[in-house]
């Protein structure tokens, strides 16, 4: 059975049933109000027992008001109630919002419109610092500029060697010296050089102003000295070299003597002359050791050439007459060119070594140039051992002892 809303049928209105004419009156005449039900319809009251539940007859063909059978209009539309027609609702979806059950509108979001990408410029690269690099190593010290690094002090007559300190200064003018870079400073030691410091004796009689630029006092002990080395690249050349040596000397054994070349003259301080020795360790250092500049084992005989850098002459005395060599020293001591000579050596016939023993001529030894006098057609030299110097040698001896001279540029 339909259950009929009470709150409903409260606010509606009940419709009043129109009467049933009495018996004798056309039935069909009778009529209702345009609601269908007659206005006494409120004051009606069925019994339970004529009505049903909801106030209508069990057999649902008549209601019945007050005794009174009131017939069901016939169907049709001029008889249907008015009733306001119920718009159509679409059912709500059922939502989750807040809003107290009410719909929230829809709202169309607008067309996403997907914007052209716009390749932005590039921002200024600014050039990555330049990495710091850690700071060279410094370069090697040349050895020929180390002052610490010094030649072999050994050769072969001295074979105990070891540096000693000397004090001293570069030269020193002796009483009876014209300069005070003098030949007599020159005095060789255990080292077969003769060459070597008879050239440097020579050039000190000759011209002494070329040993003073060669050699620099550093103020530190130490001393550089310049050098006209040859080039080893090429060999016919020659380049100037710094040498830088320090104060220290080979000496013998476990004593204070010099095994090489000598102290010259000494100040009033007690310092030594050095100069001598400052050269002839240069030139060691240059070569390795003291052994090599040995005269039989140096790659440069020209010592002339070292200091100046100008080659020396050479002039063979067997196919040099007396006169014409008497003419050539002459010429070379106006000119301040160191000579030196280079006696026989021991292959030389032997009444030659028995004429050189008794003259005091030291074979196989050079000596250099002390003195000429043409007119007495003599000529002095100088020892380099600073002892048993040749004075006044006749000339013709001097050719037959002697196997040739060396005259620097």
């Amino acid at each position: 059975m339909q259950k009929i809303d009470n709150k409903k049928a409260a606010a509606k209105p009940v419709p009043t049933a129109k009467p049933t004419p009495a018996p004798g009156k056309d039935a069909s005449k009778a009529k209702l109000p345009a609601s269908g039900y007659d206005a006494q319809r409120a004051a009606v009251s069925p019994t339970s027992a004529e009505m049903g539940e909801d106030g209508y007859d069990t057999q649902r063909d008549a209601l019945r008001v007050g005794g009174v059978t009131l017939q069901p209009l016939p169907v049709g539309p001029e008889n249907e109630p008015r009733r306001k027609k119920k718009k159509k609702r679409k059912k709500k979806k059922k939502t989750n919002n807040r809003n107290g059950g009410q719909r929230t509108p829809t709202v169309t979001p607008a067309p996403v419109v997907t914007p052209t990408p716009v390749e932005p410029e590039p921002a200024p690269v600014e050039p990555a610092p330049a990495p710091v690099e850690p700071a060279p190593a410094p370069a090697p010290l040349d050895p020929m500029l180390d002052p610490n690094h010094n030649p072999d002090p050994n050769n072969e007559y001295v074979t105990d060697a070891h540096w000693g300190e000397v004090d001293g200064t570069v030269a020193v003018k002796g009483e009876n010296d014209d300069h005070a870079i003098a030949p007599d400073d020159v005095k060789q030691g255990s080292l077969g050089d003769c060459y070597f410091v008879a050239q440097l004796a020579a050039q000190a009689k000759a011209n002494p102003g070329v040993i003073e630029k060669l050699i620099k006092d550093n103020g530190n002990g130490t001393y550089t000295v310049t050098l006209h080395l040859k080039d080893p690249a090429k060999p016919w050349m020659r380049k100037k070299t710094d040498i830088v040596v320090d104060s220290k000397f080979p000496k013998k054994g476990g004593g204070t003597s010099i095994a090489y070349a000598k102290i010259g003259d000494v100040d009033e301080s007690g310092k030594g002359e050095l100069w001598p020795m400052l050269i002839e360790k240069a030139f060691a250092k240059y070569s390795g050791s003291y052994e090599e500049i040995r005269g039989n084992k140096t790659k440069d005989g020209d010592v002339f050439a070292m200091m100046t850098g100008k080659t020396s002459g050479y002039r063979s005395l067997a196919s040099t007459p007396s006169e014409e060599l008497l003419r050539l020293l002459t010429a070379s001591v106006a000119a301040s060119k160191p000579v030196t000579f280079g006696a026989i050596g021991h292959s030389a016939p032997d009444e030659l070594q028995k004429e050189a023993d008794k003259a005091g001529v030291v074979l196989n030894h050079a000596y250099s140039l002390e003195a000429v006098d043409a007119k007495a057609k003599t000529i002095s030299l100088r020892n380099p051992w600073g002892v048993r110097h040749l004075n006044g040698l006749d000339v013709e001896l001097v050719r037959r002892l002697y196997t040739g001279v060396k005259i620097g540029a």
